[in-house]
This record gives C-alpha cells, sequence and structure tokens, in this order.
C-alpha cells in the first residue's frame, strides 16, 4: 500500500473518531434542554393546579359570605315578624323568609361541591409537589451527568487532536490538502477502500482506468464522490 495512504489512514482514524465525539458533544444540549423543558412542563402544570385551587378557595369565601350576607336578611326579617299583625303581611314575610332559606341551602349545596373539590385538588397538589421534587432532583443528577460527559468527550478531542498533530507530518501536502478539504465536509469517509471495485463511501463502481490507477498505490480519486480511494 502507498506509504502516503498508510499515514492518511492512520490520520483518518484519529480524525473520525473526533468527528464522533463532536457528534455526541452536539446532541448533549439537545438532550438536557429536552429535560428542563419536561420539568418547566411539569412545574407550568403545578402552577395550573394551584390557581385552580387558589381559584376555589376565593369562591368558597364568596358562598360563605353569601350564606352569611343571607343569615342577616332572615335575621332582620325575624326581628321585623313580631311587629307585624295582619296575617297577610305575616304569611308574606314569612314566605320571603322560607325563600332565602332556600337560597342558603343552594349556596349550602355549593359550599359542600367546593369543599369537596379542594379536598381533592390539596391531595392532587402534594401529590404533583412530591412527583415534582423528585422529578427535579433526577433531572439535575441527568444534567450533571450529561456535563461530565461533555467534559470527558473534550479532554478525548483534546488527547486525540494532540496525537493527531504527530500524524500530519511526512504526508504529501497536496495529498494532505485534498484530504483536509474531503474531511471539512463533514460526512463521509475521506480516503474510502475499494471492494469489488466499488467505492465504500459513495457504494458506487468506479470506471476499470480509475481502479487499475488505485491498483498500482496511487493518489486516485472516486469517479463519483471524489474522495481518496485504496485497494487493500
Amino acid at each position: 500500500m502507498n506509504v502516503q495512504i498508510e499515514k492518511l489512514l492512520a490520520l483518518q482514524e484519529q480524525d473520525l473518531k473526533i468527528r464522533a465525539m463532536k457528534t455526541r458533544l452536539e446532541t448533549i444540549p439537545i438532550e438536557t434542554g429536552k429535560i428542563t423543558a419536561q420539568i418547566e412542563a411539569d412545574k407550568a402544570n403545578f402552577a395550573a393546579q394551584k390557581e385552580i385551587l387558589m381559584a376555589e378557595e376565593l369562591e368558597i369565601k364568596k358562598v360563605e359570605a353569601s350564606i352569611k350576607e343571607k343569615d342577616e336578611q332572615i335575621r332582620k326579617l325575624q326581628s321585623q315578624s313580631s311587629m307585624i299583625r295582619k296575617n297577610d303581611e305575616y304569611r308574606s314575610l314569612m314566605n320571603e323568609i322560607e325563600g332565602i332559606r332556600k337560597q342558603i341551602g343552594d349556596f349550602e349545596t355549593q359550599q359542600l361541591v367546593l369543599m369537596d373539590k379542594i379536598s381533592e385538588n390539596k391531595s392532587k397538589i402534594k401529590d404533583l409537589e412530591a412527583r415534582l421534587k423528585a422529578k427535579e432532583k433526577q433531572a439535575d443528577e441527568e444534567i450533571k451527568d450529561m456535563h461530565d460527559i461533555e467534559a470527558k468527550i473534550n479532554a478525548e478531542i483534546s488527547r486525540l487532536k494532540s496525537e493527531r498533530e504527530k500524524l500530519s507530518p511526512g504526508i504529501d501536502r497536496i495529498a494532505l490538502k485534498l484530504y483536509e478539504r474531503l474531511l471539512a465536509k463533514g460526512t463521509g469517509i475521506p480516503v474510502a477502500e475499494v471492494k469489488d471495485s466499488i467505492c465504500s463511501n459513495c457504494h458506487l463502481k468506479l470506471t476499470p482506468h480509475t481502479a487499475n490507477q488505485a491498483r498500482k498505490d496511487l493518489i486516485v480519486q472516486c469517479d463519483n464522490c471524489s474522495h481518496i480511494i485504496y485497494f487493500q
């Protein structure tokens, strides 16, 4: 095998490792973003439930105030009843009191329904709060793990880059420039093996001339993808 190809393959081995690690690094912010977004969604749900509870507690206070107001109306009407002498006026007053008592009964029914809702929502909020705290703790641990992974990957990339610097000297300047241009594309294999006259980068068949040139251990490019090709 061409010595230049051997050197390029050694360089490529390091570069592909670096590329894979950089690709992994790109996924870390996405993964941490998903974790954070889920926690924010859970927090928003928790806040919404608390707002519902506050609205119900405000509503029950209004109902209680209405009951108190109606009780006061009955008390005033009852105090007036002792001064009424006519039967029809007395019956009218009693009917009015009875109507107010019915209103109080309706308010009390509403009050009981709200009390059940409040009790249910308090229990729900307590459960949501416990689960949210557990999720926040887990999320913090997962994000910390992500940051640890990120630090390790960066350290490994630095190590690989340091090793890479030792590999480029001795490579033909033109061949190295071509290789680095192909590497900069960010996809595919800059130096691809030929198997059965097929380029392992683009998976297309080479022309007989190109295949023969590659067999002579020359620096040859694929007819289709222009990547450097070689025979093992």
